[in-house]
């Protein structure tokens, strides 16, 4: 609704994007979107986050890794690009460097602490672990 209004409104524009690759797992519909969203806000690292989370769940890793560097390289970077950088690097069979990425989102999740998202990387930090046990002991 918000875009029928303000077609052009970044803030609706990266939301919109966030949607459909997240909840309706349909992330090629929203690259429209978060590509609209990063020509209006270049340098938020929140809008660059969902736009490489978008080209993540389209399976193009290349890609989406410069982008959540970039969002990472921000002074406001969002500890949410550590838990899809991480994520990224699971699907790729990396567990070591998803690892890493998901405790130094940990770090960066401390003042104030967003329990859903602590949740999150606890549980992608104890299932990582768990696939990397076998790796440890052989």
């Amino acid at each position: 609704t918000a875009l029928k209004y303000l077609p052009t409104h970044p803030g609706a524009l990266n939301n919109l994007a966030y949607i459909y690759a997240e909840d309706l797992s349909e992330p090629a519909k929203g690259l429209v979107y978060a590509e609209q969203a990063i020509r209006y806000m270049p340098d938020n690292a929140s809008v660059i986050d969902t736009y490489g989370w978008v080209l993540a769940r389209m399976g193009k890793y290349a890609e989406a890794e410069k982008e959540f560097r970039k969002a990472l390289d921000k002074p406001d970077a969002p500890a949410v690009s550590r838990y899809h950088l991480g994520w990224m690097y699971e699907q790729q069979g990396r567990f070591t460097k998803a690892l890493s990425e998901y405790e130094r989102g940990m770090e960066m999740n401390v003042d104030p602490v967003d329990p859903e998202l602590k949740g999150m990387f606890d549980k992608a930090i104890a299932d990582v672990q768990k696939r990397l046990k076998p790796e440890i002991t052989k």
